[in-house]
């Protein structure tokens, strides 16, 4: 079956189909877990895109003396270049005039002539509308979807450039890029690590560390389509790679790099080749004969994030930046652990940390199994040591308090 992606430019909607698996790679022991990720239906949402596009030309009519241009939209994040799971959202951004924004009262007002026309057209339900300095947001569920639908008001383009620098670097032929990028995604979902407002890595930044990756190796199976951090990137490059790894191998090697990268002294970029150097907290070196000291924003106090990830369209971004230091070690455990698994079966690179936290809490419960050795029952003068054993029940209720062997 033929899937598409949808790639936007300020002018509309273009079509690019979706990546067809390269000839003769061997099957991936990961192909189950593939079929997570669906191709988006490009009519469904060209027609969201399309009902979009009224409310702002109506907003603009309305509010003409204080509208400084003609509103533009279009989808971003993982939906443009094939990440979408079932539960993923519809990233759609609505881009304002940086240098003229429009105040709080007429963001606000915009958001609210969207959810009208989308509850008419969609009958859609309002999950929240919030504007709150330089962030707006609507974010509506729409019946017979399946998934949720994201408005946000965006100064920049930035959004849009990226997902279209992402699509370059992922929409080949050779699909071992993307089904690497699906994997990574995965896992870190599983094993919840990747909730960037609570202070974890970002999915945005785990790409770019595994294009970073892909371009290191040699041969590389990604090339280097950036000069410089910006906008500006090469557009359909004919590049075939003489890597001939699987994507199994890939896996095993990502999470070895991953696991291993020097973060304290190293940063990832994918715009730059050899990889730059930190320079102090909250700067880098870049290579090349004059060594040029360039400034990184983003991270926390003064010892600065513990991973530097040099946004490549951003300049002076670190899409690292959400990794917060206190959850760092917990994440390169989690790394390791992932290349000790990616060499077995890989179901135990994919376990779902809620399901084995909801089984650890019944097992703490007084009277259930306690697969915890260790664990002394108040009042009884025992200590569990069998990992079968049953806690007694006589026990005062909640009362269980954890010893030394």
């Amino acid at each position: 079956m033929l899937s598409f992606l949808l790639l936007f430019s300020p002018g509309g909607v273009t079509a690019k189909s979706a990546p067809i698996a390269m000839t003769g790679s061997p099957p991936s022991k990961y192909s189950t877990y593939l079929r997570a990720f669906e191709p988006i239906e490009t009519s469904e949402y060209q027609q969201i895109l399309k009902t979009i596009r009224v409310c702002l030309l109506e907003f603009a009519a309305r509010y003409s003396s204080s509208v400084p241009r003609p509103l533009t939209c279009g989808l971003i994040g993982s939906n443009v270049f094939g990440l979408t799971t079932k539960s993923s959202d519809l990233d759609i951004a609505i881009f304002l005039d940086e240098e003229n924004p429009l105040s709080n009262t007429k963001r606000r007002q915009l958001l609210d002539t969207i959810r009208d026309y989308m509850k008419q057209e969609y009958r859609a339900k309002m999950i929240q509308l919030f504007v709150r300095g330089r962030s707006a947001l609507l974010t509506v569920d729409i019946p017979g979807l399946h998934r949720q639908v994201d408005v946000s008001l965006a100064l920049t383009k930035d959004a849009m450039i990226n997902s279209a620098l992402f699509a370059e670097y992922l929409v080949r032929p050779d699909t071992r890029a993307l089904d690497l990028v699906k994997v990574v995604k995965l896992w870190a979902k599983r094993r919840k690590l990747n909730d960037s407002s609570n202070g974890q890595i970002s999915t945005y930044s785990l790409t770019v560390i595994v294009i970073h990756y892909l371009q290191q190796l040699s041969p590389p199976v990604l090339p280097v389509l950036q000069t410089s951090v910006g906008p500006e990137f090469r557009k359909n490059v004919r590049f075939v790679s003489e890597n001939t790894q699987t994507l199994d191998e890939l896996v095993t090697g990502f999470f070895t790099f991953f696991s291993t990268f020097p973060w304290s002294t190293d940063a990832i970029s994918i715009t730059t080749t050899p990889r730059p150097a930190r320079h102090g907290p909250k700067s880098i070196i870049l290579p090349g004969p004059e060594g040029e000291v360039v400034a990184i924003n983003g991270g926390e106090g003064r010892e600065g994030p513990p991973m530097m990830v040099v946004d490549p369209v951003t300049v002076g971004s670190n899409a690292g930046r959400t990794q917060r230091q206190g959850g760092f070690p917990e994440l390169m455990k989690e790394a390791e652990a992932a290349r000790i698994a990616s060499k077995g079966r890989p179901g135990a690179l994919f376990k779902d940390t809620a399901k084995k936290e909801a089984k650890a809490a019944d097992q703490r419960v007084p009277g259930a199994t306690n697969r915890r050795p260790g664990l002394r029952v108040a009042g009884t003068g025992k200590r569990v040591r069998s990992r079968r054993r049953v806690v007694n029940d006589t026990a005062p209720q909640g009362n269980v308090e954890k010893t030394g062997k």
